[in-house]
Formats: C-alpha cells, sequence, structure tokens
C-alpha cells in the first residue's frame, strides 16, 4: 500500500529571481532602515546615493545622476533636495538638545563645557546628517521595487 501525503503540499520549487537572490516582495522596516542608514538606492536598496564617504571633504556631497543598478533619477528637479534641510534640522536640533540636557543636568557638566561637546559631536555628525538627510528625502520620493534589478 502506497503511502499517502497527510501534511502540508511541500514548497514550490523558486522561480530564476529567487534562485539568483532576488527579493519579490518589499523589505520589512528593519530591513528598510538600514539600507536607508547605508545611503542605498530606495528603489533597489543596491546603489549608492553617493560617490564618497561622508567624511571625504572633497567629495562629500557628490551624488550620481542616477542608481548605477536600476536607473532611477537621484536629482528629479533642480532644487530637489532642499526639503533635506528640514529633515537635517529635525533630527539634529532634538539631538542636540537631549544630548545637552543629558551632559548638563543628568551628568553635572558645566553648561560651556556642555556647549563645547555637544557642538563637537554635531561637527562630527554633520557629513554624515548631510548624507542622511538626503536619504531619507529620496525615500520619501521614490519606493522599493524588485523588478528594477
Amino acid at each position: 500500500m502506497p503511502h499517502q501525503h497527510t501534511g502540508p503540499d511541500p514548497a514550490p520549487e523558486p522561480d530564476a529571481t529567487q534562485a539568483l537572490g532576488a527579493s519579490t516582495k518589499r523589505p520589512g522596516g528593519l530591513q528598510r532602515m538600514g539600507h536607508l542608514m547605508a545611503t542605498r538606492c530606495p528603489r533597489c536598496y543596491k546603489g549608492p546615493m553617493f560617490l564618497h564617504n561622508p567624511y571625504n571633504l572633497f567629495g562629500m556631497g557628490k551624488m550620481p545622476k542616477q542608481c548605477p543598478v536600476c536607473g532611477l533619477d537621484y536629482e528629479p528637479e533642480p532644487g530637489f533636495y532642499f526639503g533635506a534641510l528640514f529633515i537635517s534640522y529635525a533630527i539634529a536640533a532634538p539631538f542636540c538638545l537631549l544630548l545637552f540636557l543629558s551632559l548638563n543636568m543628568g551628568l553635572g557638566v558645566h553648561f560651556e563645557a556642555a556647549l563645547v561637546l555637544v557642538a563637537l559631536v554635531q561637527l562630527a555628525l554633520a557629513p554624515y546628517l548631510f548624507h542622511l538627510s538626503r536619504a531619507i528625502w529620496l525615500y520619501f520620493h521614490a519606493s522599493f521595487d524588485p523588478d528594477a534589478v
């Protein structure tokens, strides 16, 4: 007597895109956040948004015209990244305020010393924050497309 299968059907064979490692569904929030923090293209999550490291002072803000992987236009119109200024401010202002309050009131660092420390931390983070705010702005306007790669 042949054995009868009573469990769930076996998983179907992966198609060609899955075999190559391409995702066919939108990544979860933490994975999307990782791509954002790494300043990767919001459409394919693979192409770099910037040509240089944020701490390369001579090429800090240089971006390719489009994603080298999927072709997403990184500057759809002149002045597109003006809104990134507000993103940068919305991240930096509360961060600096919380850092100052933590140093001054929480750890008892003198007022002037806390201001200097906050200024130094902000100065150190500014290049990365520049990249991050542009990435966030572009992520607002472009979305993941599994067929883009």
